[in-house]
């Protein structure tokens, strides 16, 4: 399985690439926590002096995974409340990183990815990017 998170470091710019690209880089659990985990990783580390934040193929983050949600294996309030914990000390570890964080969008950015674009210090995007909050639309 290809690693979910993939960290390069170029002259003290980590460039952050969410790597799910089938699933537009939704988060289930093992993934947030890999996320939050490379999240302090990066504000401990004194080589890097700035952190890019992108997705792999057409997403920058589609938010949480249905599919993660629906196996989980618990009902589907108890996983989303799991997850949303997680998700949130990620949220946290952003906003409280030492270093500016820069959200390079290069697709839709859909409900927790939208949050996670606007957690950033700094977003740019493509031009067919989209921003997408749910429960918004029919």
């Amino acid at each position: 399985m290809k690693e979910y998170v993939l960290v390069e470091v170029s002259e003290g710019i980590a460039k952050l690439t969410l790597n799910q690209p089938k699933a537009l880089n939704a988060f289930g659990l093992d993934r947030i926590q890999i996320f939050s985990e490379t999240l302090i990783a990066l504000a401990m580390d004194k080589g890097v002096s700035c952190v890019i934040i992108t997705g792999e193929g057409k997403a920058f983050c589609a938010g949480a995974d249905l599919n993660w949600l629906s196996g989980y294996g618990k009902s589907y309030g108890e996983a989303l409340h799991e997850l949303t914990a997680r998700y949130h000390q990620a949220i946290l570890e952003i906003r409280r990183m030492p270093k500016p964080v820069i959200a390079a969008i290069n697709g839709i950015a859909a409900g927790g990815g939208f949050s996670l674009a606007l957690a950033c210090d700094f977003r740019i995007m493509e031009t067919s990017a989209l921003l997408k909050q749910v429960y918004t639309t029919n």
